[in-house]
C-alpha cells in the first residue's frame, strides 16, 4: 500500500473518508501506468484560524526521487486562501523547505502569498 508501515490503514482511511465526506479534505493520488505511486491529502478544520494542514504524503520507495510527492504537495497547496501547515520528521524538513515551507513554531507553514500564481 501507499501508507507507511506504522500507520493503521483502517483507522487512517476511516478518518480521511469522514473528513472528505464532510467537505473537509482533498486526497489526491498520482498514478504511473495505472498504478498509484504517491498520495497526499490536505485537510481543513472549519473555523480554524490557522488554515489547513497537509498529511498522508507518501511515495512508494521504488518511485522516490521522481517528483511525484513534490507535484502533489505543490498542487494541493496552490492558491489556498489560508496557510497550509504540516508536521514532519526532521529527515523530511529539507524536502518541505525546498517546496517553500518554513518553520513556524511547532510546525512548518506555507502562506497564501507564497502559493499565488502557481
Amino acid at each position: 500500500g501507499l501508507l507507511p508501515d506504522k500507520v493503521d490503514p483502517d483507522g487512517w482511511y476511516a478518518g480521511a473518508c469522514t473528513r472528505r465526506a464532510r467537505g473537509l479534505a482533498q486526497i489526491w493520488t498520482l498514478e504511473r501506468t495505472g498504478r498509484p505511486v504517491a498520495a497526499a491529502g490536505i485537510y481543513s478544520l472549519r473555523g480554524a484560524p490557522f488554515g489547513c494542514y497537509l498529511s498522508g504524503v507518501f511515495t512508494l520507495p521504488e518511485e522516490r526521487g521522481r517528483g511525484s510527492a513534490s507535484a502533489l504537495v505543490a498542487a494541493l497547496a496552490a492558491g489556498r486562501e489560508t496557510p497550509v501547515r504540516l508536521l514532519c520528521a526532521p529527515a523530511l524538513e529539507n524536502f518541505y523547505c525546498r517546496l517553500g515551507f518554513v518553520p513556524a513554531g511547532w510546525a512548518f507553514a506555507l502562506t497564501p502569498e507564497e502559493t499565488a500564481g502557481e
